[in-house]
């Protein structure tokens, strides 16, 4: 019987202590929580590309189903160095060969988001 009466004070003790070690969240972690989807991401990115440059709605989408893409693969985990770099050099390639060359011209002129869309 003591046996017995001892087994259970030791579950009850372990499963005390157990619950008591209750994960603490960082504040990485609540921010990794809150970024946007790529979805969401990739919208932004072609609306602040539209507002610069004056895009239509059929271009608007082209460039938002890039940027989406592009925020996709930038979430994928163990992502290489060398494969980001290959991607923003593509992404750079897609945007220069869609825009005109005036509209190019003024995207150049603004050298904080052209840098942002491609990284």
């Amino acid at each position: 019987m003591k046996k017995i009466i001892a087994v259970v004070a030791l579950l009850f003790a372990f499963s005390i202590s157990a619950n008591a070690q209750e994960k603490k969240v960082t504040v990485k972690e609540v921010a990794a929580k809150q970024t946007l989807t790529p979805e969401a991401a990739g919208k932004n990115d072609a609306k602040a590309l539209a507002d610069l440059v004056k895009l239509d709605e059929k271009e608007f989408q082209i460039f938002s189903d890039l940027f989406q893409t592009k925020h996709r693969i930038l979430a994928e985990q163990g992502l290489s160095q060398e494969r980001k770099t290959e991607l923003s050099r593509v992404i750079d390639a897609k945007i220069r060969a869609t825009l005109s060359a005036d509209r190019m011209d003024v995207l150049d002129k603004n050298p904080d988001l052209l840098k942002k869309l491609v990284n």
